[in-house]
């Protein structure tokens, strides 16, 4: 099999998995790794495999993380496009340890509202900000699912089965309408310069921007993680599980820190 028929058949089978978009993007990157590094991959015995990721794990510089990464996309590949899921087999995710989850401050978001003229660019953050949605799910409004009556957005999410409406802050909604009165959308709240949905490549370029303003690393995800661990802080856990779209309550848990300013306050034993 050639190398650009493994990777088409490779795209067609995480397309049918329930990943995001964000996660596919990151399989096919570190698949391409491994495929330039191991063009005859479909004759790679189990051994060599082994052998491939003991040395990827002892003598290179990558986390537990990414290393997990790279063996489950490889996993895919052998599985469903090279049908040889036993050369695999051997592999379980490294369980790796958690760290503090950083969150972007209140005073950090106006700095980079304040750095960010375009009013696209603006409405994109100040949704990620005060929804926590995923980026795909951000690139997935249309038009039709912002309910302004009700003040809330239908989440169709990229996930199955995670379908949900999310708060429509009135900041947000100001932004929202200045948006729809210049850019005239046809369908998707957020779309191309010819049309259709707009590219998460675009919304990654635009936070890589304002992460000067503030010496912080501004990706999707790290808006969703503060809007989490907001939520969980101010109301519950329960009310973030179902505004995050998680069907595990382990999973929202997972986002949980005690904020510093909130640590020195806390009842001890010693107390009493």
């Amino acid at each position: 099999m050639e190398l650009s028929e493994i990777h088409k058949n490779y795209v067609i089978e995480i397309g049918l998995l329930p990943l995001s978009e964000e996660t596919r993007a990151q399989y096919k990157s570190v698949l391409n790794k491994f495929l330039s590094e191991n063009e005859r991959c479909y004759r790679m015995s189990e051994l060599e495999l082994k052998q491939y990721f003991s040395d990827f794990r002892t003598k290179r510089n990558y986390s537990d993380s990414y290393y997990n990464v790279i063996c489950s996309s490889v996993k895919i590949l052998y599985e469903k496009v090279l049908k040889q899921p036993r050369k695999m087999n051997w592999f379980h995710p490294i369980k790796t340890i958690k760290t503090f989850k950083d969150i972007i401050t209140y005073d950090e978001y106006r700095i980079m509202m304040g750095a960010t003229k375009n009013l696209k660019h603006r409405t994109e953050i100040i949704i990620l900000f005060s929804t926590g949605i995923r980026i795909g799910e951000l690139l997935n409004i249309k038009i039709q699912d912002i309910d302004f009556a009700n003040k809330r957005i239908f989440i169709n999410s990229e996930k199955r089965g995670k379908n949900r409406y999310v708060q429509l802050h009135e900041k947000a909604e100001n932004h929202i309408k200045a948006y729809l009165d210049k850019y005239k959308p046809k369908e998707f709240l957020f779309e191309g310069q010819f049309g259709g949905k707009y590219s998460e490549t675009s919304i990654r370029h635009t936070l890589k921007k304002v992460s000067s303003e503030i010496s912080k690393n501004i990706y999707p995800h790290l808006f969703r993680t503060t809007y989490i661990s907001k939520v969980i802080e101010k109301e519950n856990v329960f009310k973030a599980k179902e505004l995050a779209g998680h069907q595990c309550l382990n999973s929202t848990l997972h986002y949980y820190h005690i904020p510093k300013d909130q640590l020195a306050q806390m009842y001890n034993p010693l107390d009493n």
